[in-house]
């Protein structure tokens, strides 16, 4: 045979396989969409309109009289109530539902028997076999769930209509029963991980064995900005705080280890060696039609390593401690960031605006006065009241409002190597800040202690300066107003 020939015969092969194929979709396709059991014989187990699956509200897996699973969606959000309560991923139930609306069954094989006893005595089902129910207001349909046959098939029952057992795609048996349906549940650390919450606070044990605390509180006179409150009392960085709140928002459970363990000691959550804690508010609406702000109060428990040396952790949430679950060594570096990250790295975190008076206090000189008059600033000591240098009056406002430390320390400079005080005064003459200079020997960096504890550090090449003569206008001709020039007519 030439090769001529092979290839139309190959061809004319390859063309006949792709028709028979053509009209096996076809088929399978009406059948899916009319309910006949043409074609391949699989039809729709659930015809349309049979059940409201937009109002579906129910989904149970039982055996016999007892429901190992419950989900229930109330306010357009799904959770999980048996064996306990627990939020759910809204899209992942859909998904599961979607599997049971779409799933395809035909009748009995020929050979099988017809009888019911015959049909139940092949299929494996019976009054205790596993069952998924869906339920809505006013109804529900239950379907059994029988043993599984080769090629990717089982059988199932519609415990409606005729009830006899039919072979179906093994669909539904791998989402409900192949599956472990603790995957539904919500994996977000945090719902309330957001701007709006009220304070964060976390705890860690430390390798001394001393727990560490570290709390940030929403700024009661600046809700747009925050204070740390613990481990000492100082302005928090608020972009910092954000990045810590989304770190929280972000964090997830890379899985769910056990349910209601008898002994929580061997996950390490008996005494938890880290806690994160949010504290916001969630507002209602009561029958009256009156806005409730009712406390909301979030927190996660982290316990032992998962093994030895690994960064991952045992964990819990306090509001659903059933379950134990395991989070990765990013959730765990959300929990606990280090205090002095979030500190507010500028030296008073006022805005050159809010400020109308500055007191310089030199340690060795006399004191002297920065004051606003009108647009101007005016330079005020014992020798009177003069104009003062702009661009010298600027500088110090950009090193006190707008320069970010290099470093943050706790505690308080040495005391010989103070230079002396500098306090800020608002528009209506209270001070709003009062910052101790000091400045290591031989010219090097400066600290800036507000009393907060916390000792901010600015390099070397900071232009800080206290005393007057560094703020008087070095050319007095340069501030003197020209006359006006009368042009001729």
């Amino acid at each position: 045979m030439s090769a001529r020939r092979v290839f139309a015969a190959w061809l004319v092969a390859l063309v006949a396989w792709l028709l028979v194929w053509g009209v096996m979709t076809a088929q399978s396709a009406r059948s899916r969409t009319d309910g006949s059991e043409a074609g391949n014989g699989f039809a729709a187990v659930y015809t349309p309109g049979s059940v409201p699956w937009e109002s579906v509200d129910r989904i149970e897996v039982s055996r016999g009289d007892l429901v190992a699973w419950q989900f229930l969606r109330r306010d357009g959000q799904w959770r999980q109530s048996q064996p306990f309560d627990f939020p759910l991923e809204g899209l992942l139930v859909e998904e599961i539902l979607d599997t049971l609306r779409t799933l395809d069954a035909r009748a009995a094989p020929e050979g099988s028997g017809s009888s019911a006893d015959s049909l139940a005595s092949a299929s494996g089902i019976s009054n205790d076999s596993p069952r998924v129910t869906v339920g809505w207001n006013g109804g529900s349909a239950a379907l059994a769930l029988g043993r599984r046959l080769p090629a990717g098939c089982a059988w199932i029952a519609p415990l409606k209509g005729d009830r006899l057992p039919r072979v179906a795609r093994a669909t539904v048996h791998d989402a409900f029963l192949g599956g472990d349906l603790r995957r539904l549940r919500r994996t977000a650390l945090f719902e309330r991980a957001d701007v709006e919450c009220q304070s964060i606070a976390s705890s860690a044990l430390a390798s001394d064995g001393s727990v560490q605390h570290l709390e940030v509180l929403r700024d009661e006179a600046s809700p747009s900005s925050w204070r740390i409150a613990a481990p000492v009392s100082t302005r928090a960085d608020r972009e910092a705080v954000e990045r810590w709140l989304d770190a929280l928002a972000r964090a997830r459970a890379t899985g769910f280890v056990v349910d209601s363990p008898t002994d929580r000691a061997a996950f390490g959550l008996d005494e938890p060696l880290a806690t994160v804690q949010i504290r916001s508010s969630v507002r209602s609406v009561d029958p009256q039609g009156q806005i409730v702000d009712a406390p909301r109060v979030e927190r996660l428990e982290i316990g032992a390593p998962v093994r030895a040396e690994a960064p991952e952790r045992f964990a819990r949430l306090a509001s659903h401690p059933e379950a134990i679950m395991e989070i990765d060594e990013a959730a765990v570096a959300a929990a606990m960031p280090p205090a002095l990250s979030l500190v507010d790295a500028t030296a008073t975190g006022l805005r050159p605006a809010d400020i109308r008076g500055v007191r310089l206090e030199p340690g060795d000189a006399s004191s002297a006065r920065l004051e606003r008059a009108a647009g101007d600033w005016m330079l005020v000591d014992t020798r009177g009241t003069r104009a003062a240098d702009a661009r010298a009056v600027e500088g110090l406002l950009a090193r006190l409002c707008s320069d970010r430390a290099t470093e943050i320390a706790q505690g308080a400079p040495p005391t010989e190597l103070l230079l002396g005080r500098i306090v800020v005064e608002g528009f209506d003459g209270r001070e709003i800040a009062s910052l101790a200079i000091s400045r290591e020997v031989d010219g090097g960096r400066f600290g800036i202690d507000d009393g907060s504890g916390i000792l901010r550090i600015f390099p070397r090449s900071t232009s800080l300066f206290l005393e007057a003569e560094d703020y008087e206008v070095r050319d007095p001709a340069a501030t003197r107003v020209s006359p006006p020039v009368v042009l001729p007519r």
